[in-house]
């Protein structure tokens, strides 16, 4: 097997240049309410890392997940209730995303072996690999973010599409070329993503 046509398939793009992008400086505004924020959970004796009812619900959204997947894999012979199972069971991943993504983005706990253990709910619950989440996602996208040919997720669309240059499905850019179909982006992506 060419090692170069596998690698190939997972092409992102081509950097253009190796120079780092600069940033405007922070505006006062932003500044003034990162302030406020943190003034308000001080003085409220709040720890913005830690709320139990999130781990209560992470926990019914894994347990739902293995539950449903069970019981929809026990009872496959009848039709209507491993569909109904089947949508449960969806339902549940959709909430084993929203646990990798926070432990992705380090937003829960000050523990980095609790953030690492809800990451892995992208491998468990949507067979996504949480290492490229985090490199390409997490540190690349937050980064770069909306940065032409710095940030990765603005080429996400090639999914639907082989060719970089023509993403049609989806536009994430204003540099990105535009048809008529994408004022309906909004309704065309999630049944594409029912798809992927």
């Amino acid at each position: 097997m060419d090692i170069t046509r596998v690698l190939d398939k997972y092409c992102v793009g081509d950097l253009e240049k190796s120079e780092f992008p600069t940033f405007p400086e922070m505006s006062l505004f932003y500044k003034t309410l990162r302030t406020r924020v943190k003034a308000y959970f001080e003085s409220a004796n709040i720890d913005p890392k830690w709320d139990k009812s999130l781990f209560a619900c992470y926990a019914l959204a894994m347990m739902g997940v293995f539950i449903f997947h069970f019981l929809m894999v026990y009872f496959w012979a009848n039709l209507p209730l491993a569909s109904i199972l089947a949508v449960a069971t969806g339902f549940c991943t959709l909430f084993g995303m929203w646990v990798g993504h926070d432990g992705g983005h380090f937003s829960l706990t000050h523990k980095p072996v609790v953030w690492k253990l809800m990451e892995v709910m992208y491998d468990v619950t949507l067979g996504a690999s949480s290492l490229l989440w985090r490199y390409r996602h997490t540190l690349a996208h937050h980064t770069y973010t909306n940065v032409e040919n710095a940030d990765p997720d603005i080429h996400t669309s090639y999914l639907y599409n082989d060719s970089l240059e023509d993403c049609s499905w989806v536009r994430l850019h204003e540099a990105k070329k535009w048809y008529i179909h994408h004022t309906i982006q909004h309704m065309i992506l999630p049944l594409l993503y029912l798809l992927v």
